[in-house]
């Protein structure tokens, strides 16, 4: 289980402090590249290995590896970790770390949105502006030396992380899709969202659960995390419930689906020609839950800064009834 500290400085968390009882490690000592002298928003996570299989978040698809090292520690008093930054003491919820011999292994990492990439020929003012979105990610995880069945071995999807709007994003198996497509209307190029607004067109394709539409969102960058089960969001920076929540049916015979902008739905052949990142919702069940979870970025002894918006989705075994996710103001949280 992680927990974890969303602050909106790294130059402020680059000086910071995190206490296992008498043990301290001093962020100071840790390569923060670039990122110690300019700001992105900053993600603290830290957990504990508790048995064989936990897991731990990963970087995002088009993420870069600023860092890694590992400490060792002996700790004596066991008392919950604290994160002591610019005066300010932090404590994370639900990790105690007991005492004895520890590895304690430190990732850092920076998550860019996929808009970004091949993004050379953008103006510069646009460039200027990337550093908004960069999430700044110290990832902090406990296991025992003595007892080496427990550790961190099992692993995460690397979510994808990128900008969405009004139209949002859709999941879907693109090949499956498109044979509906086609065998509905023939070989002919369509605007989807002329389609999904003026016919029932839609509404086939969530009842033959052929693809997830996630639509009406405000424009920010968002987190899309596919996990094998719930209980796997113990490892992501997520509430205990979420702020939207939407419930989808899903073909059960595919694994493997494309995560799609809303934007592309205005012609379906150029969809079709673009790479698309994939993600992996194996299971028997076809229904699969979305929930959509936002906090903030504090400023250090401040008011609330700007939004970390997360979605996770996953097949659970329960019947639900179709409750497509088609408007989500996260500003109103």
């Amino acid at each position: 289980m992680f927990s974890f500290l969303t602050v909106n400085d790294s130059t402020v968390v680059s000086r910071a402090e995190l206490f296992f009882g008498n043990e301290v490690i001093k962020l100071s000592e840790i390569d923060f590249g670039a990122f110690r002298y300019e700001q992105r928003k900053v993600i603290v996570g830290l957990g504990g290995a508790v048995s064989q299989s936990c897991s731990r978040p990963r970087p995002s698809r088009n993420g870069l590896i600023v860092s890694s090292q590992v400490y060792t520690i002996s700790v004596k008093e066991s008392l919950p970790p604290r994160f002591l930054v610019q005066g300010h003491q932090f404590e994370f919820d639900n990790v105690l770390i007991g005492c004895g011999s520890f590895s304690v292994e430190v990732l850092v990492y920076l998550d860019i949105p996929m808009q970004q990439l091949n993004s050379e020929r953008a103006p510069q003012h646009i460039k200027d502006s990337f550093h908004y979105s960069q999430v700044l990610n110290v990832i902090f995880s406990v296991s025992p030396i003595e007892q080496n069945a427990i550790s961190f071995t099992a692993e995460l999807q690397s979510p994808v992380y990128d900008g969405y709007g009004q139209f949002g994003f859709f999941i879907a198996n693109l090949d499956s899709m498109n044979r509906f497509l086609v065998s509905r209307y023939g070989e002919v190029d369509l605007d989807l969202i002329y389609e999904f607004t003026n016919t029932e067109l839609a509404n086939e394709l969530f009842d033959k659960g052929i693809f997830i539409l996630v639509w009406g969102l405000t424009p920010w960058h968002y987190y899309i995390h596919p996990l094998k089960e719930r209980l796997d969001s113990k490892s992501l920076p997520v509430k205990a419930a979420p702020d939207f929540y939407g419930s989808y049916k899903l073909d059960a015979t595919i694994s493997s689906f494309s995560v799609v902008s809303g934007t592309e739905l205005t012609s379906w052949h150029t969809c079709l020609s673009k790479k698309w990142p994939e993600i992996y919702l194996p299971g028997e069940s076809e229904t699969v839950e979305l929930e959509l979870h936002v906090r903030h970025f504090d400023p250090v002894g401040g008011s609330y800064g700007p939004m970390l918006s997360t979605i996770i989705l996953f097949r659970t075994e329960a019947p639900l009834p179709l409750q497509p996710l088609l408007v989500a103001d996260i500003e109103s949280v």
